[in-house]
């Protein structure tokens, strides 16, 4: 079937945006500095990585850590890679020829498979540790592990899984969650033995803020390294059949009952729709059921997919951007921390505001809506070319962050521009 379809499907994918698949908010910014910060307190960096994507999506900023101390690297999720596809040796060859030099392949989901983390990981810390100076922690007896890596790949699961090795405890050390951004700032330390005594400080995901190309985005967003509803469902069902097609992998077809290969996400999700009888009489995409059906979609075929072949072989999905003449409106939708909040939720409000506006092209028309929670007041004195005389009551603390705010982005407020009434 797939040398006789092969000619039927795209031979390039197309996402709507690029800007879907940069994600960098103000926690990571943050994070990348009070990493910084812990760095001379830390004895050995542990960074955890997708096994199905060895090479993509590995922020080059975690290199500068790498090379102030030891370094392991750990492909987590190799249960969700076919073992024939894996080619441990070409990738690890890959890897130190990058700098990376102490690999281990893991599942860290496993408990019962948890041998790793005791008798390999642990002892290779110590190791590395103690084969170099350690400068001003020289003498102390104990080990501070760093543990890093791009979004939910792993991180938390590893510090609760070598704790629950070591010491088996009820409950969890960290959260955890099958979704990117779940760890949010710089944790604590955690024990996770004693004899010698170890201690692990869990980090956010980082992500880089400039995704290179569509094919290393979508493979990030393939593993949920990027949050679904920002990517779009519809785009990675769309990519998730894309690549599926061209590999000739259509066991999809019968998996949801449908009659043949289907080479477009919506086609697919409104025949699978009419299937479980989802659809009303008037085909309406946005219902609550298809929507549940359509969320579905991209769950259900993430677990078809094997998907270590989309790094591991010769396939490279060839991609193409929109036009760079188009000119593109950008809506951000946010709800502000009221003027009473703390100063640390308003910066982090700020701060994440801040992060989209900057990876959001200059040329883009930009238009910011929600409640802001701001009193801009009525006097635009010297703010002539960012408000009008129309601001109701006087100026409150989130006002004047706000009014800096939009002059420093060169945006207009543009309740001020006209009346109230007139606005209404």
């Amino acid at each position: 079937m797939a040398s006789r379809l092969s000619g039927a499907f795209r031979s390039k994918f197309v996402v709507p945006n690029l800007d879907i698949l940069r994600w960098f908010p103000g926690h990571m910014h943050k994070g990348i500095d009070r990493m910084q910060a812990r760095l001379k307190d830390i004895d050995c960096i542990i960074e955890v990585h997708d096994a199905r994507i060895p090479f993509s999506g590995r922020d080059s900023k975690f290199r500068s850590f790498m090379q102030q101390r030891p370094h392991i690297l750990l492909l987590n999720k190799c249960d969700l890679v076919e073992e024939k596809d894996i080619r441990e040796l070409q990738i690890i060859e890959k890897l130190q020829r990058e700098g990376v030099h102490v690999v281990f392949l893991t599942d860290l989901r496993q408990y019962e498979k948890c041998d790793i983390l005791r008798n390999k990981i642990l002892p290779v810390v110590r190791e590395l540790t103690d084969s170099r100076p350690r400068y001003n922690r020289e003498g102390l007896k104990e080990y501070n592990i760093m543990v890093i890596g791009v979004p939910n790949v792993g991180k938390s699961t590893f510090i609760n899984t070598v704790r629950w090795a070591n010491a088996p405890k009820k409950g969890r050390a960290v959260s955890v969650g099958n979704k990117a951004g779940v760890t949010r700032s710089v944790s604590s330390k955690v024990k996770i033995e004693s004899n010698p005594p170890i201690y692990i400080v869990d980090t956010p995901g980082i992500l880089t803020p400039h995704i290179p190309n569509i094919e290393n985005g979508m493979r990030l967003a393939l593993c949920s390294c990027l949050p679904d509803h920002l990517v779009g469902e519809e785009n990675i069902v769309d990519y998730l059949l894309f690549w599926m097609n061209k590999r000739g992998k259509f066991s999809y077809v019968d998996f949801f009952c449908v009659d043949e290969p289907i080479d477009n996400a919506v086609m697919f999700l409104v025949k699978v729709a009419t299937k479980k009888n989802l659809l009303k009489r008037v085909l309406d995409l946005a219902t609550h059921q298809v929507k549940r059906v359509h969320d579905c979609m991209a769950g259900y075929l993430k677990v078809l997919v094997k998907m270590s072949s989309i790094e591991h072989d010769l396939f490279r999905a060839a991609t193409e951007q929109p036009d760079e003449n188009d000119v593109k409106i950008t809506i951000i939708q946010c709800y502000a921390p009221t003027n009473a909040a703390k100063e640390e939720e308003k910066e982090d409000f700020r701060s994440s505001l801040q992060s989209l506006l900057d990876h959001t092209p200059r040329r883009d028309l930009k238009i910011i809506m929600g409640d802001l929670n701001a009193k801009v007041g009525d006097d635009n004195t010297n703010r002539e070319l960012i408000m009008g005389r129309h601001g109701v009551s006087t100026c409150n603390e989130n006002g004047e962050l706000f009014t800096d705010f939009c002059a420093f982005n060169d945006h207009v407020i543009g309740v001020t521009v006209f009346s109230h009434k007139n606005i209404h």
